[in-house]
């Protein structure tokens, strides 16, 4: 099995996410930890405790970055709710939230199991950043670093330049960059292509389970955000794909390519760039949507 640390900003996709990846029989997931994007850092780590609790998990949340490292917190209630979960309602519960900082349990882990640890990262790229910060020697015990985010050959979403994780912590994405691990970028290059549409809410209505349920409830209130806001006839499944990568690199196929993150003020701020002077990525450009999509429908059943 895979050893994953899931860093998160639970958002409605990442919820979604988090019950694929343990559902999964190919991932060891270690922990979660969450950090400030989709929402605050409150309520992405009170989110995240919640999943956790519907999926029975056997692990704890581990809170990280409450701000990016320069600039304020951007977050995206118009997208996922006021709650960050849609429709969906639950007990709070802060029983698996752990007492330790995010930063030091990566790092803890990646050194008790050194290149063995994936991270995949669905949300802004401040813990990363810090943690490669605070213990430089890391980079080379890490065994990759899935990232969703970016916008290599299509618009953004944030602005015609830039994607939400990045645009909201650009200094952190450059930093992650730049940095000699293992990167694989999944962005709205193939995430787009990869739509989950009213018909296929009501297949899994029909599961009878409590994670479907929950899905459900989390799910409409994202296709209608995707249907007035993006002109979409689904809601894309952003990070749900880049565990999916994780756990069969396949559905995709990847190009390697040298790539920097605008950093400066502006409308392109955010924006990841090919260039000469940019660092190794290998980046999903296309992906096998029927396919995964299949894959996260039976995983849910």
């Amino acid at each position: 099995m895979k050893k994953v640390i899931l860093d998160v900003d639970p958002g409605i996709d990442d919820a979604m996410a988090l019950a694929l990846a343990f559902k999964s029989e190919k991932l060891d997931i270690l922990g979660v930890t969450t950090v400030a994007g989709n929402l605050s850092l409150d309520k992405t780590t009170k989110n995240a405790a919640k999943i956790l609790d519907i999926l029975n998990a056997k692990c704890k949340v581990y809170a990280g970055a409450a701000m990016p490292l320069k600039k304020k917190v951007h977050t995206a209630e118009h997208i996922h709710g006021p709650t960050g979960l849609g429709f969906f309602s639950w007990s709070e519960t802060e029983e698996n939230i752990s007492s330790q900082d995010a930063i030091s349990f990566m790092a803890e882990q990646i050194n008790k199991y050194p290149n063995e640890v994936t991270i995949i990262a669905v949300a802004p790229l401040t813990n990363i950043a810090k943690l490669l910060n605070k213990y430089p020697n890391i980079e080379s015990k890490i065994a990759e670093i899935i990232i969703m985010g970016g916008a290599v050959n299509v618009k953004g979403n944030v602005s015609e330049e830039a994607e939400f994780n990045i645009y909201a912590d650009p200094e952190a994405a450059g930093a992650v960059f730049s940095s000699s691990c293992n990167k694989k970028l999944v962005g709205l290059d193939v995430t787009l292509k990869v739509l989950l549409t009213a018909e296929n809410l009501e297949e899994i209505k029909g599961y009878n389970n409590k994670i479907a349920d929950a899905v459900v409830e989390m799910t409409r209130f994202y296709l209608g955000k995707y249907r007035d806001v993006n002109k979409l006839s689904g809601c894309a499944l952003h990070d749900p794909l880049a565990v999916g990568v994780a756990i069969t690199e396949e559905i995709v196929k990847t190009t390697p390519m040298y790539l920097e993150v605008v950093e400066e003020e502006g409308v392109k701020r955010g924006k990841i760039v090919q260039s000469d002077t940019g660092h190794p990525v290998d980046v999903c450009l296309k992906v096998d949507a029927k396919e995964f999509l299949n894959f996260y429908m039976d995983t849910l059943k």
